[in-house]
């Protein structure tokens, strides 16, 4: 059996933000509506058992907001049933906690709610962390990270990543990468899907042709935002939407030590 430590499963682009600097957004974009069916899913799962592999910290991004997920409750049952699946998590704005029922909750092992300077469900948000307890993490959306004000600029490849694979989108699987490897490409100029190594389809057997030393040290990684040798910055995030009867003190609402300063280091996105 191999054991896949962390794995990136991308189920839906569409996201009520649209944020400055969101390290998802080129591949948001590159599918336009992009919603994992459930034969998709099954696909994977299919796969994933067969060639014995298991997957120990599952992670559902979006690359846009998983809430809006057509298959939410459904998909999140099938991977929950699966013997390929340990701990699964996943991230949110909270802005459609409503969407999810008890018996989706139940299939995950931690929810973490990402709280914008635009929040305004936080009658919402109390409601759902008195239900669910300790399962529900607050994460502080003051900050994003700016890699480089040149998003052409670059960093060396020295074999380290802050958002690394395997990841799964549309069918087919990046073994070494997660979504920043589209705004590389974008940066760089070139087809993501046309770079060597970065995806395969998906299929059985799809981790074989994984080689470690290449992790971190590809072309594309001096593009990356991922590439922690970037001396980049915390940046006030702007989240470029408004929403109705948004307090003006959104985040620390309901994360009183919101905004306070960060270490001035690179972050590493799971």
């Amino acid at each position: 059996m191999l054991t896949i430590y962390e794995f990136k499963l991308e189920v839906s682009s569409p996201c009520q933000n649209d944020c400055e600097l969101c390290a998802h957004a080129d591949l948001m974009r590159h599918v336009k509506g992009f919603q994992l069916s459930l034969e998709q899913l099954d696909r994977f799962l299919f796969y994933t058992e067969r060639s014995d592999y298991f997957i120990r910290s599952l992670s559902i991004h979006g690359p846009g907001e998983p809430f809006l997920w057509k298959h939410l409750n459904e998909g999140l049952r099938r991977l929950k049933r699966s013997r390929a699946i340990g701990w699964m998590t996943m991230v949110t704005n909270g802005l459609l906690l409503d969407r999810i029922t008890d018996e989706g909750m139940d299939c995950l092992d931690r929810l973490f709610v990402s709280v914008y300077a635009n929040y305004n469900r936080h009658e919402s948000l109390a409601r759902f962390r008195e239900r669910y307890g300790a399962k529900i993490s607050l994460w502080d959306g003051t900050y994003f990270w700016e890699h480089a004000t040149d998003r052409t600029a670059t960093a060396p490849a020295t074999g380290g990543c802050n958002c690394f694979g395997p990841m799964l989108f549309n069918d087919h699987i990046f073994p070494y990468c997660g979504p920043p490897v589209f705004g590389a490409a974008k940066a760089k100029g070139v087809d993501v899907m046309q770079i060597p190594h970065i995806a395969v389809p998906l299929g059985m057997n799809y981790m074989a042709g994984y080689r470690e030393k290449l992790m971190g040290r590809m072309d594309i990684c001096r593009y990356c935002w991922a590439n922690p040798n970037f001396a980049g910055r915390w940046k006030t995030n702007d989240t470029r939407k408004t929403f109705p009867d948004t307090p003006p003190d959104a985040i620390r609402r309901v994360m009183p030590e919101a905004g306070a300063q960060r270490e001035d280091v690179s972050p590493a996105i799971r």
